[in-house]
Order: C-alpha cells, then structure tokens, then sequence
C-alpha cells in the first residue's frame, strides 16, 4: 500500500470553530483526490468541479457535527463527495455505451487487485471482485454495467462479494433488514428500490450501521490513490470562498515563496432569498464594498480588532432566538388543551406531572440567522405537524420536498412533498421513526416521485431538539360572592 493520506481530524476540528486556516489546510490535502475522483465518476470537467465545490462547502457547513467515534475524517469527507457524485451523475452527458468503454480502458490500464485493499478485505477478493469494486467505485458504474465492462456474470461476483463482505467487516452488528455486505453495496451505490430505503433507514437510525458505512468508505477510498491528482484551480477555491461569504481565507494553492504577502479579494455582499446550496449555487452578488484590508498582510488581517463584527453577531443570534421563540409559542397556543391533557394523570391525583417534551424543528434558509421559515413539532408520535412562516417562489413544476438525516450521516430520507400554502402534517411510516437530534432540509425539486435523494436546491434547513412545554398555570380559584 502507499503511505498513509495525512490526518484531516484537526483541520476539520478548527473547521468546526470557523477557523478559515482549517479549511485552506483541509482544501489543500483532499481537493486533489476529491477532484480526481469526481473526474473519473462524472467525465465531465465542469461538474466535477461542482462537485468538489459542493462537498467542501458541506464539510465545512457541517464540520461540528463530525463525531470521530464513527469513523475516519477521510471517511466522511469522501462519504459526502460520493453523496454528491451519484446525485450528479444524472446531469452527465455520457451515454451507457461510452461509460463502458472507458471503464474497459481504465481498468485494463490500472489492473486493480486484492493488493490495493487493506487486510483483512484483501484476503478475501480474487481478481475480479477486486475490479468489481474499483469499477463501482471508481467510475461509478452499475453492476450490470460493470458485468459488460468485464464480460463476467454479474450474479457470481456479487454473491463472491457478499461473501466477502459480511466475513471480513470490522463489525458484527446486525441491523433492521440490512446486513455489513449491504451496506458495502450501498456505498458503492450499487443498490435500488427496496434494499436502498432499508440501508438509508438503518444508517439514520441505526449508529452501528452508520459506523459501518465510514468503516466500508475508509476501505474503498484507499482506490483513489489508481488516479492521477488533479490540482484544484484557483477558481475553485475562490468559488468556495464566495459561496461561504469567507475573504480572507489565504490561496492555500500557493507556495509560501509566491504567497508571502497575498491581497485579499473584495469582499462581495450577498443576499438572496434562495442561499447557495451543495445542488446548486447560483453566483449571487452585489456592488463591491470597499475592501479596508486590500493591502494588509494575513498576519495583520487576524489580528485586526473585530468588535463590530462579534455585536454584530451577538445581536443576529439574538433576533433569531426571539423570532424563533414567538413563532413557537404562537403556533404552540392553540394546542394548550391537548398539552393539559396530555399531562393529567387521572388515576393518581398526587403524582408528579412532568412537563411534555416535543420533538421540534425551526428551518431557515442556509446561512440566515434571524428568519425562520418553517416549524415543525411532533406533537403525537409518528407524526410532524408543519407549519409555513414564510412564502416560496415556485415555477408550475416545482415542489418542495422535505427530507432528513442523522448529523454524522450524508444519507437522506425522503419524508415527503409539502406545501406552504397552510399548516399540514406527515404520518411516518415505520422506518422513520423521530431519533435526536435530525437535521431537516426542504429542497425544490421537479420530479419529486421519482427521487430517493435531494437533487434540488437547499431552501431551509435546521437541526432538531426538545422543547419542554409546561403545564399552564392554575387559575385562581373565584371568590365567593359576599
């Protein structure tokens, strides 16, 4: 095997604390195989490139929630790029015919075998699972694509793979429907229909089958390294960096020699009522406003006092939390009687009431900190109630679309299509049971039946928690009259 890809776990831990060197220092170590990858997967340049923009931009939006304890920072970093390569590769051109033909070539070129994978997985492939996987992987293919690629039956690899799945994985949990060898498949995307939902509900319920598929991307993403690296360009970088509204992030491309004392871009504001979204991010920007730091050094640029932009920031997260709490507490009212007697425990009249717990969502759009845009509780179990707070713009074929996911997990589950033109609710079926904490997103999407993953823009977006409601206080008893 090569040595060893460097450690990201301290690059994304400063990412969690939006410390920009953090994100240059992870830009810099995993955009070559990341773009690489997404070369290979898409054949396709420009959305390659939208790819690698759209994963960093996840990674870095969602860096806190990365909990090393399921698997690598490689692992899920690569997990969210794979999450947007299959999501892209419904945009690519190439017709099935040339996809194969190209996997021909590219795998008579590499040659793949068992050697390129860790032990104890590498004991248990022959060549051609080996190639199997690096097909699946690497190019993205299906397995009936692969089987022509190879000119082998599919159905004796697969089962030589299942075998070798469920006897060399790391754990051996068993999970709801789903075993380790399906969930292998499902990271190489070779899964549909029935054993797809199973393996997106176990991995958002299921922590074992979460840390399984890091454990099964940890392993496969050891084939990067049969591409050749393809340095970022600074467009890319510069993309990401107006994206995220972040300016005074250093060219991490650059060498200290030609980067000693770089001028950092203006700074652009942006507003927009549709935020930039890993699907989608449309360049959205005003007139330029005057850049103070222009010819400042990065030495000089850190250490400049931020007073301003600290209240600034202390006043937004404080209009957020008195909108949300009003928005709550309006839509929460009418439901006083159900609470009440929710809590009423009419066989002991001594007993302790314990305030009602609700499961409970505010969605905004991404980057806002002061306009909620929807609410969402779960006032019964197995069923959210949604209410509207503000009016999207749609086109004739275009639906909103509500999805959910564990915070360590880029696997999405469909919850359903919404509407905001009133409050509604959805019934959950068995496999979506509420778990804390979820994060919800609402994305516009045009064919909403036929998707299992969001394609669409990302519109609102927040993470679940518990809101205790008290009981209301006890009327005073009225006074006799005289």
């Amino acid at each position: 095997m090569s040595a060893p890809l460097p450690a990201l776990e301290a690059a994304l831990q400063r990412c969690a604390k939006k410390e920009t060197s953090g994100l240059a220092q992870l830009y810099k170590e995993i955009a070559p195989p990341m773009l690489a990858l997404a070369q290979n997967v898409l054949n396709n340049d420009a959305l390659a490139r939208q790819a690698l923009h759209d994963s960093i931009v996840l990674v870095w939006q969602h860096a806190g929630q990365y909990n090393p304890v399921y698997g690598t920072a490689h692992a899920w970093v690569f997990s969210i790029l794979r999450y947007r390569l299959q999501a892209l590769q419904n945009q690519a051109s190439i017709n099935r015919t040339t996809r194969v033909s190209l996997a021909k070539g590219w795998i008579t070129e590499v040659n793949p075998d068992a050697k390129h994978f860790n032990v104890p997985l590498q004991t248990h492939l022959n060549q051609d699972s080996a190639r199997f996987i690096a097909l699946a992987y690497c190019m993205g293919l299906r397995s009936d694509d692969i089987a022509s690629a190879l000119n082998i039956d599919v159905d004796i690899v697969l089962a030589d793979l299942n075998l070798a799945f469920n006897t060399a994985s790391s754990a051996t949990h068993s999970y709801n429907q789903v075993d380790n060898a399906q969930i292998a498949f499902y990271v190489l995307g070779l899964l549909n229909g029935t054993q797809l939902a199973n393996v997106q509900s176990a991995i958002t319920e299921d922590d074992n089958a979460l840390q399984q598929a890091l454990f099964w991307e940890a392993e496969f993403f050891q084939l990067t390294r049969l591409l050749p690296s393809a340095a970022p360009d600074e467009q890319t970088w510069d993309k990401i960096q107006k994206t995220l509204k972040l300016t005074i992030i250093p060219q991490p491309l650059k060498t200290p020699e030609k980067a000693a004392r770089p001028a950092t871009p203006d700074a652009k504001q942006q507003t927009a009522s549709w935020a930039a979204t890993p699907n989608a991010n449309p360049e959205l920007s005003t007139p330029e406003a005057p850049d103070t730091n222009k010819n400042a050094t990065p030495h000089e640029i850190k250490n400049k006092p931020r007073h301003r932009g600290k209240m600034l920031r202390i006043l937004a997260t404080a209009i957020f939390a008195l909108l949300s709490t009003l928005a709550l507490y309006v839509w929460l009212a009418p439901i006083e009687p159900t609470l009440t007697t929710h809590n009423t425990d009419t066989n002991n009249e001594n007993a302790v009431l314990e305030p009602l717990s609700l499961h409970t969502v505010v969605l905004q759009p991404p980057g806002s900190t002061s306009t909620p845009g929807w609410v969402i509780v779960s006032r019964e179990p197995g069923v959210l109630h949604i209410e509207p707070l503000l009016k999207s713009q749609l086109a004739n074929n275009e639906s909103l679309v509500l999805w959910r996911r564990k915070p360590n997990s880029p696997t999405t589950q469909k919850l359903g299509v919404i509407n905001d033109s009133g409050p509604s609710k959805i019934q959950l079926t068995s496999g979506f049971s509420i778990v804390e904490p979820m994060l919800y997103e609402i994305t516009v999407e045009r064919n909403p039946a036929q998707l299992s993953e969001p394609q669409g823009d990302i519109v609102f977006i927040g993470q679940s928690f518990r809101l205790k409601v008290p009981d209301p206080e006890p009327e005073e008893p009225v006074a006799p009259l005289q």
